[in-house]
């Protein structure tokens, strides 16, 4: 939830740097892709909760294995202290020459880094030249090491569609992490607050005509209401904030005239316009 968040944000802003470079699918594969990424997402939560239990079990057997027969703990560490030893003896002078020997001081005191400068050249290349097969060694070691990590954080990440498994370069062949991406390209496309907003305004001209033709037609049809219906056109044309109360009120007292005609007699501008053809006749 937190990565839907950050990256719906992001496209909101139009930042898709976050997005794999070769992802361009179709309009009709983004559909596709964005139905099934439910049932998807189901699936990889189910997958990866086996996986992960597979996995935690492997390694609590392995523990246990290792507690409950100690002599192999032992075997082991007969064989191989002297590799270890050597090894962590070598990878230490390695670090401490790249820190004190090879790397140029600081430019200025303040500075949070040295520069990336190689100091003494010569004896640089005399020690990677005469640590070259020992490196290639802990390159083997890595490499094994590479392996269980990467299968580790695998099936640890198998429940997780909002990321890829795959290194970069390889994101469209995890179909999970594409549904996870068309997806958010169909939420954004229809719910973009931009888009949303534009869409009210067009509701609310939409409605304010509908309500314009409403009292046009109410005063063809009602000379009576006729000044009361001019005063509320008038409101609704207007723009000033002055006149939102006065709307209000008008649109109130239209309403009760017409759902109560008979109180059309009791409005002072009606009974003064009633008293001056009375006047006019006598």
């Amino acid at each position: 939830m937190v990565n839907y968040r950050k990256h719906m944000r992001a496209l909101y802003r139009g930042d898709v740097s976050w997005m794999p470079s070769n992802f361009q699918p179709s309009t009709a594969n983004s559909i596709y892709s964005g139905m099934n990424y439910s049932g998807t997402q189901i699936a990889f939560i189910l997958c990866g909760f086996v996986v992960q239990q597979a996995t935690f079990l492997l390694i609590c057997g392995a523990l246990y294995g290792l507690v409950s027969y100690p002599q192999l703990i032992v075997w082991i560490l007969q064989y191989s202290r002297p590799t270890i030893g050597v090894t962590t003896a070598t990878l230490a002078v390695q670090m401490s020459l790249s820190a004190f020997v090879f790397s140029q001081r600081k430019i200025n005191p303040t500075d949070k880094d040295r520069p990336l400068a190689i100091d003494n050249r010569k004896f640089y290349h005399a020690t990677f030249y005469f640590l070259f097969f020992f490196n290639v060694m802990v390159g083997l070691l890595t490499t094994l090491l590479r392996v269980l990590l990467g299968g580790f954080l695998g099936g640890m990440s198998q429940a997780r569609i909002d990321r890829s498994v795959f290194m970069q370069g390889f994101e469209n062949w995890d179909f999970g992490f594409k549904s996870y991406l068309d997806m958010l390209r169909i939420e954004v496309a229809h719910n973009h607050p931009i888009l949303l907003v534009f869409c009210q305004r067009l509701l609310n001209a939409a409605k304010r005509r509908h309500h314009m033709r409403e009292i046009k037609s109410r005063r063809d049809h009602n000379p009576e209401l006729r000044p009361l219906l001019t005063d509320v056109e008038f409101s609704f044309n207007s723009k000033d904030a002055r006149f939102k109360k006065r709307l209000k009120l008008k649109w109130f007292v239209l309403y009760t005239i017409v759902r109560n005609p008979t109180v059309v007699g009791t409005r002072k501008h009606v009974i003064g316009r009633m008293e001056e053809s009375e006047r006019d006749h006598v």
